[in-house]
């Protein structure tokens, strides 16, 4: 369950550093020549010059390019052939246990990021002329196809279930904000309050990690719990620039293993036996934002910022039951047997005084009254017991423990 980027806290500084030990570290052991590693830094300074990108990502392409060496000669002597031979071998290797080595998102980074260096160094007169780049141009990779299926995501019942086994208000508030805004763990990891607004009636979280696209994301259903977070924050009130998820007892900002750990151990509490991942979340809103009919452009700009994104299709893991349902919606046909379920997770407003509560709640925490009609009628099932069997006294002080228990949550 535990896997993934562990770094998500790592600076400019640690990544340049990190690239430097790197590459001079496959200097020393032979892995790279000299001219490799001037190719390699030579196009990362001209895609960094160009394109923008971070520290964290040119440490990546650096990454990926050295790693290629274990599958083909050096750079400036390779002809076509070789890389077509190349690409075989990444695609074949093999772990100690016989399982693939690579995942197929990972052969295909590999294949993209190879294709891209070979074609500066071709453009700058560095390789060989017997590399034929208009075959090159025809190599298509495995692609970004999911891995995930739709077997694999949470069910709003086991989303919820998560949520009522954290004992204390960050866990409660991680889940349900890692589930409703669909944010990679690692924009949550490194987030702090000052890219988070309360608005009055809802929460916006702002972020742009790994894509550089700025998203705004509305938040309901997770802003009662977002709130608890905020006012038992370690050390009170926090400051603008603290991250949000810290230690309890230290403020440190938490590590991608702590949720690692912290999901696991939710899900056993909460008798989860699907394995996943703090990135099945992410999946699971997605598949239940498009099953509960949001627009597929609402959902691309709050899940990646960029309404061209095409990376949609990895993400809805829809059920021959979804299609079945729409169609059974679309005739005006109830099937037999058919059973109310909610997809998604939707917050709860107070009928009083507007305010947004959780899904799980029964009474508002902002003003005690009842959310629902069940809440509702058993606290007229209380008052009138009350009048009944109590003088006025002893029925006042009663009242004022309902409505403190009712705010704390005990009812």
């Amino acid at each position: 369950m535990i896997t993934g980027d562990t770094n998500f806290h790592s600076t400019n500084e640690d990544y340049q550093a990190r690239a430097k030990k790197q590459m001079d570290k496959c200097l020393a052991s032979g892995k790279i020549t000299g001219d490799d590693a001037k190719y390699i830094s030579g196009f990362i300074a001209e895609t960094k010059a160009t394109s923008q990108i971070s520290s964290g990502r040119a440490y990546k392409l650096q990454y990926l390019l050295i790693g290629w060496r274990d599958f083909i000669s050096e750079f400036k002597t390779l002809d076509t052939n070789d890389v077509f031979c190349g690409i075989e071998n990444i695609k074949s290797a093999k772990k100690p246990d016989g399982s693939p080595k690579y995942k197929s998102v990972t052969v295909t980074d590999h294949i993209k990021i190879l294709k891209r260096f070979l074609g500066w160094m071709a453009e700058n007169h560095y390789a060989n002329p017997n590399l034929n780049l208009a075959k090159l141009s025809k190599i298509k990779s495995p692609g970004y196809r999911s891995l995930k299926t739709a077997e694999m995501m949470l069910t709003a019942d086991e989303v919820t279930r998560l949520i009522e086994c954290a004992d204390n208000p960050r866990d409660r508030c991680f889940v349900a904000l890692l589930y409703e805004s669909a944010c990679r763990i690692g924009e949550l990891g490194v987030m702090k309050w000052n890219q988070i607004k309360f608005t009055g009636i809802n929460a916006i979280l702002n972020t742009n990690e790994k894509t550089g696209c700025a998203r705004f994301i509305p938040v309901f259903m997770a802003v009662e719990y977002l709130k608890a977070w905020h006012d038992s924050y370690p050390g009170g009130k926090p400051d603008p620039e603290d991250h949000v998820f810290v230690n309890l007892n230290s403020k440190e900002p938490l590590v991608y293993r702590t949720y690692g750990y912290m999901l696991a151990d939710l899900a056993k509490k909460a008798e989860i036996e699907k394995h996943f991942s703090p990135h099945t979340l992410r999946h699971t809103r997605i598949s239940h934002l498009l099953q509960a009919g949001y627009s597929e452009s609402s959902i691309r700009l709050v899940a990646w910022g960029s309404l061209s994104s095409n990376m949609l299709a990895n993400y809805a893991h829809i059920t021959n039951s979804d299609v079945e349902n729409e169609y059974y919606e679309r005739l005006g046909i109830t099937p037999i047997d058919k059973t109310e379920e909610t997809n998604s997770l939707e917050a709860r407003q107070c009928n009083y005084c507007k305010t947004l509560c959780s899904p799980l709640s029964n009474f508002c925490h902002k003003c005690g009254q009842p959310l629902n009609q069940s809440s509702a009628l058993a606290i007229n099932e209380v008052q009138n017991f009350v009048e009944s069997e109590f003088s006025n006294a002893d029925e006042i002080r009663l009242k004022k423990l309902i409505l403190e228990m009712k705010a704390s949550g005990e009812l």
